[in-house]
């Protein structure tokens, strides 16, 4: 009887410093796992800010190619204008030249006869009729070279305001398309710097994910599902005994299941039939049952004075960790346990 008291009280000291010591950890680790998940938030939002920047420029860069390819339209469009024109001004060119040759042709005559030519027709003339005729005809030559020179100046000042037109728009042109070749090139820096920062947030984030998923594994450890399943889970594989309620002997399901939850830390159970866990449990509905609470079967074998005749450690999602043959995780969804089904159980302190 001493010996079954100590035991009993050794097993509540075990549970109540496990306890402590698991709390501590637990806060710490609550605490790593709320710095991490607001690491995780703000870097994902700067994720969002980058993509949502990227998507801008590239809608600008859209809108200057765009632009780029009416400049181009109005490039073709000037390219057929500026071959029209260059007819134009090859026409304009010889007439030039050609004026400018009968100009300097009559400008040599004149330098060689210089102001005899006309001293000569007034007394060369023989009568008043025959001076006036020469001093007309004189008069038209001087006209004449007017017109000449006034012609040559005129073909002259139209080749050079066509080559100042073609200039002109050609030089608009270019530095339009230099300004958006200078966009494009800008924005598309700057894309490039962007996905390389994504990138970086985004190996960030895989390794703030990762080390979320450890610190995640190891609370779950400490909660109270983690630690009844890091329990039980030792005994994957262990046959099936009945009345066994040891790794040394191996275990029946009531067996088990006392044996997870007292060696687990998170409940002081003694041993005792599934009916007698049953009866120590506040029930609970299929909703409402969570990883690590009980899951209760009846008429799995003919017991007249209890109707539980099993029990297994509720996983979630239909799954259940229980002592059948052998000890396993099994679907609590076959027909087969769907027809026995009892009721849901939870433990409470």
């Amino acid at each position: 009887m001493k010996k079954k008291f100590i035991c009993s009280v050794m097993a509540i000291v075990f549970v109540l410093f496990n306890l402590t010591v698991n709390a501590e950890e637990v806060v710490v680790l609550e605490a790593q796992l709320t710095a991490k998940n607001a690491e995780i938030t703000s870097i994902s939002n700067e994720i969002k800010d980058k993509e949502s920047q990227k998507k801008e420029l590239e809608k600008s860069i859209l809108a200057t190619n765009e632009d780029l390819s009416k400049l181009q339209i109005q490039l073709d469009e000037l390219q057929m204008k500026i071959d029209s024109v260059s007819t134009e001004l090859d026409e304009a060119q010889k007439k030039e030249d050609a004026k400018k040759e009968v100009f300097f042709k009559r400008l040599i005559v004149m330098y060689e006869k210089g102001n005899v030519a006309y001293i000569e027709a007034f007394l060369e003339s023989k009568n008043i009729m025959e001076m006036t005729k020469r001093t007309e005809y004189i008069r038209q030559i001087s006209e004449n070279d007017r017109r000449i020179f006034n012609e040559f100046v005129e073909a002259k000042a139209e080749v050079e305001g066509r080559k100042k037109e073609l200039d002109d728009i050609s030089a608009e042109y270019n530095a339009q398309k230099e300004e958006y070749d200078l966009q494009i090139n800008e924005a598309s820096e700057e894309i490039e710097t962007i996905e390389q920062k994504i990138k970086q947030k985004k190996d960030a984030l895989k390794n703030l994910n990762s080390e979320k998923n450890e610190i995640e594994k190891k609370l779950y450890k400490k909660t109270f599902a983690g630690k009844v399943f890091e329990e039980g889970e030792k005994y994957l594989g262990f046959p099936y005994v009945w009345g066994g309620s040891t790794p040394e002997t191996s275990f029946d399901c009531s067996g088990f299941v006392c044996w997870t939850y007292t060696h687990s830390g998170v409940y002081n159970l003694p041993r005792t039939t599934a009916q007698g866990i049953y009866n120590q449990c506040k029930k609970i509905t299929e909703s409402e049952a969570g990883p690590g609470d009980l899951i209760f079967f009846e008429g799995t074998y003919n017991s007249p004075h209890e109707p539980v005749t099993h029990i297994g450690i509720y996983a979630g999602n239909g799954k259940m960790l229980h002592c059948g043959n052998p000890i396993q995780y099994t679907s609590t969804q076959t027909a087969y346990w769907k027809s026995h089904f009892y009721a849901y159980g939870r433990l409470e302190k």
